[in-house]
């Protein structure tokens, strides 16, 4: 074990990115000597039941900058103002999550949300300029890359989503499978609406499907009033509109056999990645870096169309299929699992850091 000092750090509460920062946590330990988690102090309570000694809670009193190495997790405006009063002698590496698509796909959502992506990007550029490494999660993620903001920072690499273990196979084999769930941020990009009127459809179809929705942001009235009836009749389980705690969402997890990915825009997904942990599915929508990720009929779905017809037919083959549990757990074991990415962490910034 290196004799180096390591923070990895999350200046802008995101409670979705709480299972990254702890891996990471973990995989920077298992190669060097002191490692902390350096983070915006709305985590706090989100993290009191983490078997994790060395956290700080931002503050710029305390001397904070001058470890070896940083890694950034997620976008904050205070990214690249923090890396600045960095010693010139540290590695900085931003996991660089979303990178810029054109504004094109933003507007295509909305003017208010392309705005806000515009704004997210000017500050990523800044803090582009401030690594010296650059971390990107999927191959398409990489293409987007070296489009729009190779001429930032070009020393960029893939390195994937990682999670830690968060489950274990006995669990998966011992509880039930009963839901097709929406989990995330209900949004228009990860059409939510869509999600909704395909839960409409299969009620009307006689089927026996239940569905969770789980999100921090709150459902608008239009579409959860469109479900009132099946969420009386216990057909749709919603909790939505607050931050939800990290056992919550492993609980909806769990509980599913397959997730919504049909997203209209992604360069790679937590969700996939972290139901993929709890032997749960995706139905993903045809763009992006899911065909990079999913393989058909084995961990999910890649949709052809995204009607709902085929996304009833496609849930008939997961619920029937005895080895799909475990090869999504597979899959999350030797792709996203931290302790089987660490030695391309390590061969990723051993030549410079």
């Amino acid at each position: 074990m290196e004799n180096k000092k390591v923070a990895v750090v999350s200046l802008k509460f995101s409670p979705g990115h709480i299972s990254h920062l702890i891996a990471f946590y973990k995989l920077f330990f298992s190669l060097y000597s002191e490692v902390f988690l350096l983070l915006d102090e709305k985590y706090k309570k989100y993290l009191k039941d983490e078997n994790i000694e060395n956290i700080i809670y931002y503050s710029t009193d305390k001397d904070i900058y001058n470890y070896d190495i940083y890694l950034f997790q997620n976008p904050s405006i205070l990214n690249h103002k923090f890396a600045n009063k960095i010693n010139k002698n540290s590695y900085i590496i931003y996991n660089f999550h979303e990178p810029w698509d054109g504004i094109k796909k933003y507007l295509k959502e909305s003017f208010k949300n392309s705005l806000k992506m515009y704004g997210a990007h000017y500050y990523n550029k800044k803090m582009l300029k401030a690594s010296n490494k650059i971390l990107v999660p999927s191959q398409y993620a990489l293409k987007m890359y070296k489009k729009y903001d190779f001429k930032y920072n070009n020393n960029v690499s893939f390195f994937p989503l990682i999670f830690d273990d968060e489950c274990g196979i006995n669990k998966i084999k011992n509880t039930k499978k009963e839901y097709f769930s929406f989990i995330g941020t209900a949004t228009k990009n990860r059409n939510i609406s869509k999600f909704i009127d395909f839960c409409t459809y299969a009620n009307k179809k006689n089927s026996n499907l239940k569905f969770l929705i789980y999100s921090r942001r709150k459902v608008d009235d239009y579409n959860i009033n469109k479900i009132q009836n099946l969420i009386n009749k216990g057909i749709v389980k919603v909790k939505h509109g607050k931050p939800l705690t990290n056992e919550e969402i492993n609980e909806g997890y769990l509980k599913s056999y397959a997730v919504w990915n049909n997203y209209s825009r992604s360069t790679q997904s937590g969700v996939l990645a972290k139901a993929m942990m709890f032997g749960t599915a995706s139905l993903a929508s045809n763009i992006g870096s899911f065909k990079e990720f999913i393989n058909n009929n084995y961990n999910g779905f890649v949709l052809e169309r995204g009607t709902n017809e085929e996304i009833l037919k496609k849930i008939d083959l997961i619920i029937e299929d005895n080895n799909i549990k475990t090869n999504c757990r597979n899959y999350f074991m030797d792709n996203f699992y931290y302790k089987n990415q660490i030695n391309l962490m390590k061969g990723l910034i051993s030549k410079n850091a």
